[in-house]
């Protein structure tokens, strides 16, 4: 899977971005009040943009974005960085150009970072946590249920009518394995439509591979593929963006995610000397 995440490559407008309220865009009914779109920061016939390898350079990418502020100022943020979401590509007026609306920003937002919480509970073995969330009813049913706002949702994990054979799996009143059968749906349903099987030339030969659709698809592979090797993750010094440590034993001390971060750091620490 390494190979989908590094080959996978994404654009950023060089103009950058900006939040606008839209009246009117395709697909828009008729008593749908304007909404804020993202949108390049300038329109016109030319369009320039870098192209880069995001999950190549951003290894714990799906955590940055799970952690980003659900508002403008923090999509703008992020976007400005990383580039488009591509959950949509909505034609807007005036002026015609593309642009995402920020309510599905938000809503995957919420939704990335409701199930990492849930992922690191598991991890830690968090019972008291945990039992916030899964929720148990007379040893025949068991429910996941996240009350924050803005994103309530409530679904069942396992019941005698609902994925009885995994009810039959469990242990009642365990909190644990519901909840990593809970992320198992929820993952594999975020993946639907955004990630699929193609052909890719690595190596000198085609092989196959899983290929996100989107940056958010790759975000949501790069979610699957952590939880399925379990790296550590941690904080840069230097950007405070989240990195995935290396599960080689030399490199576990690393407390910046690039070269460049760590040379910034550097360079800082130099000037604060001589100052």
């Amino acid at each position: 899977m390494t190979n989908e995440l590094t080959q996978f490559m994404w654009d950023v407008p060089e103009c950058g971005f900006q939040v606008a309220e839209v009246q009117r865009w395709l697909g828009q009914k008729a008593d749908d009040p304007p909404q804020l779109f993202l949108t390049r920061a300038t329109t016109g016939d030319t369009y320039s943009a870098y192209r880069y390898a995001p999950l190549l350079a951003h290894t714990g990418l799906f955590k940055t974005f799970a952690a980003t502020e659900p508002a403008p100022d923090g999509i703008l943020t992020f976007a400005n960085k990383y580039g488009w979401l591509g959950a949509e590509s909505l034609l807007i007026d005036a002026p015609a150009q593309r642009g995402e609306r920020l309510s599905v920003w938000t809503t995957e937002i919420s939704r990335m970072r409701r199930l990492v919480d849930l992922w690191e509970m598991a991890e830690r073995k968090d019972i008291k946590a945990l039992r916030q969330h899964i929720v148990w009813y007379d040893n025949e049913a068991v429910e996941f249920r996240h009350r924050a706002p803005p994103m309530e949702t409530y679904a069942w994990v396992a019941s005698a009518q609902i994925n009885a054979d995994i009810l039959a799996r469990l242990t009642p009143g365990d909190v644990i394995e519901p909840a990593y059968y809970y992320l198992q749906s929820a993952i594999n349903q975020a993946l639907k439509g955004k990630v699929s099987p193609g052909m890719l030339w690595d190596e000198g030969r085609l092989g196959l591979y899983q290929v996100p659709s989107s940056l958010l698809g790759a975000m949501w592979l790069q979610f699957a593929q952590a939880i399925d090797t379990g790296p550590e993750f941690r904080k840069c010094a230097q950007c405070r963006t989240w990195f995935a440590v290396s599960l080689d034993a030399s490199r576990k001390s690393r407390r910046y995610c690039s070269d460049a971060c760590r040379a910034k750091a550097y360079r800082n620490r130099k000037q604060e000397k001589t100052a």
